[in-house]
């Protein structure tokens, strides 16, 4: 069986998409060849049986050369090799460059499946639904349109054998990626602000990419003006391999974020065992069962969980193996090939 995949960026060490350096490695484990078509190129470490074929944003080239470069790839890949399987991650641009490719799939015996797990839903979304067969996604949220294509089958995290139960006798926590306005991170600054004013000390270090510095600004401010400059940290990004890191530092994260699809790093803390606190729209479906989630965007609502977590030892501590199998049961890497290709 041969897979080729369509992807943004292959780079272990990517702040974002590094982790999907390991579901290529996973992949590789059961197809006999996996051939990558990608944006950009960075640091890997792949088996033999792994083909990659980088656009040149790396080496700065331009959109004709990418569009050439998609095209005489693709067309090696599918017409001379053959492949099985075409697995387009999650940018919708792919699938619509792919759609003449699409239109002859039969011929070949060819199925085009689509990873997409965020709630935005734009005329290009539209269009690239009509040029695969399914369409993967972690939660029916994360792919809000209604089509027959759709499959919900969880997330894909690469779980660890560390277990973190938490034993920190000061609370720590934790915001973990990209810090842009849909992240709501002002709305965890107003819940540290309301413990705050019950003689509550909780510290928060915000972790992830900076790409907005009107927004940090306005962060920035807000933590002024709330007086916890002495309990925030703005860190910028880390590597894939320093995300868990800072999982296990932490006492619990917080994930205010209105993006529609399921974070990963969600599932990531959990599978450490540390509590996560996030909005029921997104995350009723995971995290209701033990008591997680918040029903809207209020300060008052975060500030009551952090603090019942932090207090409530008996509950608390039920909670790490719990959250854990969890993800293990619904959300490994390990399944992830046998639920979408049925290999």
């Amino acid at each position: 069986m041969k897979l080729l995949i369509c992807t943004q960026v292959i780079d272990k060490n990517h702040p974002i998409l590094g982790f999907f350096h390991g579901w290529i490695l996973h992949f590789s484990e059961h197809f006999s060849e996996v051939h990558i078509i990608c944006l950009q190129k960075g640091e890997y470490d792949f088996p033999s049986n792994v083909y990659i074929y980088s656009l040149g944003k790396e080496d700065g080239e331009n959109r004709i050369k990418y569009l050439w470069r998609f095209y005489k790839s693709f067309f090696h890949v599918f017409f001379r090799i053959k492949v099985d399987f075409v697995f387009y991650h999650m940018g919708a641009i792919y699938n619509v460059l792919g759609a003449p490719f699409y239109i002859l799939r039969k011929l070949f015996g060819t199925k085009f499946y689509w990873w997409k797990t965020h709630g935005t839903v734009t005329p290009m979304v539209h269009i690239a639904l009509w040029c695969c067969d399914r369409v993967y996604t972690a939660a029916a949220v994360s792919f809000p349109l209604p089509t027959k294509k759709k499959r919900v089958i969880g997330h894909a995290i690469a779980t660890t054998d560390v277990f973190t139960k938490s034993t920190h006798t000061e609370p720590q926590l934790l915001f973990i990626g990209r810090v842009t306005p849909v992240k709501k991170i002002e709305v965890a600054l107003e819940a540290i602000h309301l413990l705050k004013q019950k003689g509550i000390q909780v510290p928060m270090r915000i972790v992830g990419a900076l790409p907005d510095q009107t927004y940090l600004e306005h962060l920035q401010t807000c933590i002024t003006e709330l007086g916890i400059d002495n309990l925030i940290t703005i860190t910028g990004p880390v590597t894939h391999n320093e995300i868990g890191k800072e999982i296990q530092a932490a006492t619990l994260v917080i994930n205010p974020s209105e993006t529609g699809g399921i974070d990963k790093v969600v599932l990531e803390a959990m599978q450490y065992g540390v509590p996560v606190i996030a909005l029921e729209k997104t995350y009723g479906a995971i995290l209701n069962q033990f008591g997680l989630a918040v029903r809207t965007q209020d300060p008052v609502s975060y500030a009551f969980l952090i603090e019942k977590i932090i207090n409530d030892t008996q509950w608390s501590d039920s909670l790490p193996e719990k959250l854990r199998d969890e993800v293990l049961k619904n959300h490994a890497l390990s399944t992830l090939t046998q639920r979408i290709f049925d290999v």
